[in-house]
């Protein structure tokens, strides 16, 4: 087939529909993900994860211990005297370093315990926590 007759043919006319698709899907990719940007920047999510462990004063671990920390969230500790709680916030709601907050932590049979909790700049916060049994 000649440059003629291949300008003239409908082939042309299809690959020239193919190129005139690809770049106005270039062209409106470019413009939409800015502005995903702008969206997903506007409320930045903090998250913090909070894990430790209950024991008693034998150092035996407390299954079942309710934890709980103002303004973040609760838990029950496992067979293996383990916790975790996940605690995510937008911008505006998020816990900032250095905030104390309060933890209290209670089982069946042994004292609660309230200690403050001073937020750190790691994402994972550790603690550990000993209860005394009930005389």
């Amino acid at each position: 087939m000649g440059l003629i007759q291949w300008l003239n043919s409908t082939q042309r006319k299809n690959w020239h529909s193919v190129v005139l698709s690809v770049i106005i899907g270039i062209v409106m990719g470019l413009m939409i993900i800015p502005s995903m940007r702008m969206i997903t920047n506007v409320a930045p999510v903090k998250s913090y994860i909070f894990e430790g462990v209950v024991m008693d004063e034998d150092n035996h671990p407390i299954q079942g211990a309710s934890v709980l920390i103002n303004r973040v969230g609760s838990s029950k500790s496992n067979s293996d005297g383990t916790f975790h709680i996940q605690e995510r916030r937008g911008l505006g709601t998020a816990l900032e370093v250095g905030q104390n907050l309060e933890v209290m932590v209670s089982a069946k049979g042994y004292e609660t315990d309230e200690q403050p909790f001073e937020l750190s700049e790691s994402k994972m916060q550790t603690m550990k926590f000993i209860l005394n049994k009930i005389n």
